[in-house]
């Protein structure tokens, strides 16, 4: 359901939240500016359980003032902010016994189709296997890793369990990371580890890597690497790998809840080979953290990461890193909250980036030139919301 009769000119927290609450006793009502905006951000507004998170097409990031307010559509019954967008579709699963594909058309959430799913639990890894979306997570006990491999189409299922290595005594469960398909020999990669319900903390130390071919999900080998404690993480939320294109698959490893002085650094598997690059390992002498990669396609990347010289609540600055050599430049956009946020798309020449900046005044999505390397001030952003979530490319 949908917020109305908010003044278009009023955007304070006070008015925002009393019209949250009151917004379950109103008919439905759908906002928008286009039939299907090119472009989509996503803004939480009020706190729980009194909170809505709406999401806006817009044509251009630019240019112009995003009124999540009045062209907003609320999603809260259907969709998490962690979720798999293609080619202008949400993927999702709630944990609540069904998986959909969803479309934001015509000025409101469509429901293109729900299928029945109790596969998987709610955390899981993702990737693209010639046009099929396949899913890789633990089972709802964490005891087993399982699949799903849909047909992005008719989301058709093929389900199974993967042959990992089994949980070892001190440990209690399967954790999951990064997930990527190569399509230069057909192999599957999954990061995993082994951890402790009792102690999120405790994890068995090492980079562990399933090789699987994808059409058997047979474990063809397993990649171990001791330079850091964790095999990545999943991309549901913000990615944390990705693949170039040369076909090199690149992703962050090490423990990213962990104590003081865990570096999470990056990782390489180059295109026809099954082991972790030796010889390569970038940010890991960089005390801040990695938190969240998008590729540039140019050999660098934009880099979201906790900067070790800021404190308080903001302290996630934006960066470019040099994939060759590992050198950082910080970006001058103001640093975000914590949190997990898919903060950045990248087209063409430019990234576009969303940050939660610190204090009740304008905000901004910021652009990134590759060619230049120019930050310039796109759409406003105005002060009302409580977190902006993600932003999406749909087309």
């Amino acid at each position: 359901m949908m917020l109305k009769n908010i003044l278009s000119g009023i955007m304070g927290l006070v008015c925002l939240t009393a019209a949250v609450c009151s917004c379950s006793k109103e008919k439905a009502k759908y906002y928008g500016d286009a039939e299907r905006g090119k472009y989509a951000v996503w803004a939480r507004i009020g706190n729980y359980p009194n909170s809505s998170t709406f999401v806006v097409n817009v044509q251009s990031l630019d240019t112009g003032t995003l009124n999540y307010v009045q062209s907003g559509i609320e999603v809260d019954e259907k969709l998490n902010y962690g979720l798999v967008i293609k080619d202008g579709y949400y993927y999702e699963t709630l944990g609540k016994g069904r998986f959909g594909k969803y479309q934001i058309k015509n000025d409101r959430l469509q429901i293109t189709q729900e299928v029945p799913f109790t596969h998987l639990g709610t955390e899981y890894a993702h990737t693209w296997m010639n046009g099929d979306l396949v899913l890789i997570g633990p089972s709802g006990d964490n005891k087993s890793v399982r699949y799903a491999v849909m047909d992005s189409v008719r989301l058709k299922m093929r389900l199974g369990e993967i042959a990992l290595p089994a949980i070892p005594q001190g440990y209690d469960k399967f954790i999951v990371g990064f997930a990527q398909y190569r399509p230069s020999d057909g192999k599957l990669f999954l990061g995993y580890n082994y951890g402790l319900s009792s102690n999120y903390k405790a994890i068995d130390g090492k980079v562990n890597i399933a090789v699987i071919d994808p059409i058997t999900f047979n474990v063809e080998q397993i990649i171990t690497d001791s330079r850091t404690n964790q095999s990545g993480f999943t991309s549901l939320f913000q990615p944390y790998s990705f693949m170039d294109n040369n076909q090199n698959i690149y992703f962050a490893a090490g423990q990213l809840y962990g104590d003081t002085g865990d570096n999470v650094m990056l990782l390489r598997i180059q295109n026809g080979s099954t082991a972790v690059d030796p010889g390569y390992k970038i940010f890991d002498d960089n005390p801040d953290r990695i938190s969240g990669i998008w590729n540039l396609d140019n050999g660098k990347a934009i880099v979201r990461y906790n900067n070790s010289k800021l404190s308080g609540s903001h302290i996630f600055s934006f960066g470019v890193l040099d994939l060759g050599n590992g050198q950082l430049q910080t970006l001058d956009i103001p640093p975000c909250s914590s949190g997990s946020i898919q903060s950045v798309i990248v087209e063409s020449d430019k990234a576009y980036i969303l940050t939660n900046h610190e204090g009740d005044t304008d905000g901004f999505i910021y652009s990134y030139s590759k060619s230049s390397g120019i930050v310039a001030k796109g759409m406003r952003v105005p002060p009302g919301y409580t977190w902006l979530l993600r932003i999406d490319k749909l087309y």
